[in-house]
């Protein structure tokens, strides 16, 4: 399966609660496990090695290098895209 932003199951990701990406607000960097639609709209999780069933509402593919920029400056990092 594909959404319509082009992401997969397995993409290195960053998933955030809410479109904004507020770095205080919840998110989470990991691969994606699974995603799909329901009523009010698109919902992906991530792996994270744990028995995690939390959905979250936006995602987008990033590299390593964007994990690594975002654990150091997250706020400046998702403004930049």
């Amino acid at each position: 399966m594909i959404d319509e932003k082009g992401i997969k199951i397995g993409d290195y990701v960053l998933v955030t609660r809410w479109s904004y990406a507020d770095p205080n607000d919840p998110w989470y960097v990991g691969f994606l496990k699974e995603m799909g639609e329901d009523c009010t709209g698109n919902f992906y999780r991530v792996d994270d090695g744990l028995i995690n069933r939390r959905y979250w509402r936006h995602c987008m593919v990033i590299t390593k290098q964007d994990a690594e920029e975002i654990f150091e400056d997250m706020e400046s990092w998702v403004h930049k895209k």
